[in-house]
């Protein structure tokens, strides 16, 4: 009886530390399971594989906790943004809000960003949501301004403290907040000019220059000479980047 019960203990114990045959299509996985008990990296390379490539959840909560116990500063950081997904994603809010603020903590904008996305996506609670996308605009996160002003614009009824917002974003470079400058002075404030300057700085950025000439002449409906002087505006813009290639079709 002794030794059956030893042996079913063996077989348990085998079963749960056994190898996954499912790594076998990823030939770098027997590399990282080499030192996966000791090194983060390789922890959190196998916890990758669960989450984006196996969909094992539960395979990639064991692989990105391991890696957070006992990885460097970036491990630990990847590993809890990554948790906070997981749980973001089955809808176990608290524990996802929890991992999420372990990364923001460490200074961590992508984690800063999705803690405001879940506030105000998931929890509708939008004070908390403008609070973490400002800390994540602060950590250089543009997503974070451009996400405060959609709030105002379209949630808040603000579209003052949009603007402001959007502006921020676009001076960072983030496309959206252009192109969202760009149909704001078109259609609320009726100028084809500035309309048309905020977007022609999309070509290169977000569309080629062709789909952006023929835009504004055939939608927005703007003469030769309005694009003229939309290009030229568009080189004063407060935006990282200026169009230099013309505006001939």
């Amino acid at each position: 009886m002794l030794k059956k019960l030893l042996l079913i203990l063996v077989l348990l114990f085998s079963s749960l530390y056994a190898y996954d045959t499912r790594l076998d299509s990823y030939p770098e996985a027997r590399e990282w399971l080499k030192d996966a008990d000791t090194n983060g990296e390789s922890a959190y390379n196998i916890g990758i594989l669960y989450h984006k490539h196996i969909k094992d959840n539960d395979k990639a909560i064991e692989w990105y906790k391991k890696a957070y116990s006992i990885g460097e500063k970036i491990d630990i950081i990847q590993s809890a943004n990554n948790l906070g997904y997981i749980y973001d994603d089955l809808k176990e809010y608290t524990k996802a809000i929890q991992w999420y603020k372990v990364a923001s903590d460490l200074e961590d904008s992508k984690s800063t960003y999705n803690l405001g996305l879940l506030y105000s996506k998931r929890l509708h609670q939008y004070s908390d949501a403008i609070f973490y996308y400002k800390k994540a605009y602060k950590m250089k996160n543009m997503g974070g301004a451009h996400s405060i002003a959609f709030l105002y614009q379209n949630t808040l009824n603000k579209p003052i403290e949009a603007i402001i917002w959007y502006k921020k974003a676009a001076k960072g470079g983030y496309a959206d907040s252009i192109k969202n400058l760009a149909r704001y002075y078109k259609f609320d404030k009726n100028d084809n000019v500035t309309g048309g300057a905020y977007f022609i700085a999309l070509i290169d950025l977000k569309y080629p220059k062709q789909k952006v000439i023929t835009y504004l002449k055939t939608k927005w409906n703007l003469t030769d000479e309005e694009l003229k002087k939309a290009y030229k505006l568009q080189q004063t813009l407060d935006i990282p980047t200026h169009y230099t290639g013309g505006i001939d079709q």
